[in-house]
């Protein structure tokens, strides 16, 4: 009897600093407009640049949108599980979707069946007068939060796709000399520099620039090194140059 097909399943990495906001049965992942960054499509056979809104923006006239939409894999519904939750900056709040113009590019995504916490790193947050929204007891973060985010689709019946609203994004998505055979693609918003980002100025940069996305967030900062515990000592992660900046991503979540 013939072999019965495995179903492919896909992995869609999110590297960088972005705003994930869960919203109306979808992810709407964005990248925030910060000098000397941009974003591409990464796979085992591909590095497919993501064209977007470049800074600095001129005051007069309308950019250009980058809206992008992901095709093949299957939604999990309303809800995905998370494993180690507690690593991620989550915003609770009721948000409308972050318009196409405020931001570098947008990627529209299905909900995964499953999320997972990438590339860790010690930071300390806390607010300044404004009321409590990181998903936290507390109105201070001091812990590892994610720089990174996997979404994981268990069903993917057609090969994933980015299809954006003028000029398509094409790649191999296919994962190589893996068994069973799945699909594998990394969304990454990467700096130009050719070093880590040693002392973090280019993930204050970043990092303020995402909280103009979400309203009332300006309030908040973020710090990465806590003086109690001594000097900061920046994580070295492998892969090809550029680098992203460090800055954690944030995911917003509908309270309900």
């Amino acid at each position: 009897m013939p072999k019965e097909a495995v179903p492919m399943q896909l992995i869609l990495d999110l590297v960088g600093p972005f705003v994930v906001h869960f919203c109306e049965g979808k992810v709407r992942i964005s990248a925030p407009l910060c000098v000397d960054h941009h974003a591409n499509v990464q796979t085992d056979s591909d590095d497919v640049s993501v064209p977007g809104i470049v800074p600095p923006v001129a005051a007069n006239g309308k950019p250009k949108e980058f809206v992008y939409r992901l095709t093949g894999p299957v939604s999990s519904g309303d809800k995905c599980k998370c494993l180690n939750p507690d690593q991620l900056l989550v915003v609770k709040r009721k948000m409308d979707p972050v318009p196409a113009g405020q931001c570098h590019s947008i990627l529209e995504v299905p909900n995964p069946n499953t999320m997972v916490p990438l590339l860790p790193e010690q930071i300390w947050m806390h607010k300044n007068g404004s009321e409590t929204w990181v998903d936290t007891k507390t109105d201070m973060v001091n812990g590892v939060r994610a720089r990174g985010l996997r979404f994981i689709y268990t069903s993917c019946p057609e090969a994933p796709d980015v299809q954006p609203l003028d000029k398509p994004v094409t790649f191999n998505p296919e994962a190589l000399g893996l068994d069973p055979p799945h699909y594998q693609v990394t969304l990454r918003f990467a700096t130009n520099s050719c070093s880590p980002d040693e002392h973090h100025e280019d993930a204050y940069s970043c990092f303020q620039e995402m909280r103009t996305l979400i309203p009332g967030a300006d309030m908040w900062r973020v710090d990465f090194a806590d003086a109690a515990k001594g000097p900061f000592v920046p994580l070295h992660h492998g892969g090809s140059n550029p680098v992203d900046c460090g800055a954690a991503v944030l995911v917003v979540q509908d309270p309900g």
